[in-house]
């Protein structure tokens, strides 16, 4: 699955909550940039 290639994070750390976690923040940010840009 090439959409873990975007986090740089092993499949074995996602089953984790704190790297979901992780992810989740990241992708709100790369959000709010986008929302920034437009």
């Amino acid at each position: 699955m090439q959409t873990y290639q975007l986090t740089e994070l092993p499949l074995t750390t996602v089953t984790d909550p704190l790297s979901i976690f992780y992810i989740s923040g990241e992708s709100y940010r790369l959000k709010n940039k986008l929302k920034k840009a437009n």
